[in-house]
């Protein structure tokens, strides 16, 4: 994959996006973005590769308030809300993102609209949400399809 400008990435996308990075771009990429003063959540896709586990681990990231739901639709309302958590700018990094494909085509696709909706209703409010899965080929190849679907 092609080098990564990280400040034209965090500036000139403000708004947010999905990004998909060749896992060696991780480097200074938290610590860029943190310069940059994003607030940035990390979830391990190895240790996500079940619906409930992927679930848990957005709850426990994002700290959701006791009625998070622990179903999809609970997980998009909450990603749009985030009104416990200072209002910055957000980025949420999936390491081992090649590992999330063991969800599925379905849950994928779904785990795909539902960041891609979240991405654009706080760029509606004014705040940056990008997402970033740092993952291969599989990976980018599964991203686009789940948006084309979306």
């Amino acid at each position: 994959m092609v080098n990564v400008n990280l400040d034209e990435m965090f500036k000139l996308n403000a708004g947010g996006a999905i990004f998909v990075l060749d896992s060696s771009e991780e480097g200074g990429l938290v610590g860029r973005a943190e310069e940059l003063r994003f607030r940035v959540f990390r979830i391990n896709g190895e240790r996500t590769i079940t619906k409930d586990t992927l679930l848990s681990a957005f709850a426990d990231v994002f700290s959701f308030p006791d009625y998070f739901g622990h179903n999809w639709d609970a997980l998009d309302e909450c990603l749009r809300d985030l009104t416990w958590l200072e209002r910055v700018n957000f980025i949420l990094v999936f390491e081992k993102a090649d590992k999330l494909l063991a969800l599925g085509p379905q849950d994928f696709s779904t785990l795909i609209g539902i960041l891609s909706r979240a991405t654009f209703s706080w760029r509606a409010e004014g705040v940056t949400f990008s997402v970033i899965l740092l993952g291969g080929t599989e990976a980018s190849a599964a991203v686009e399809a789940a948006l084309v679907k979306d």
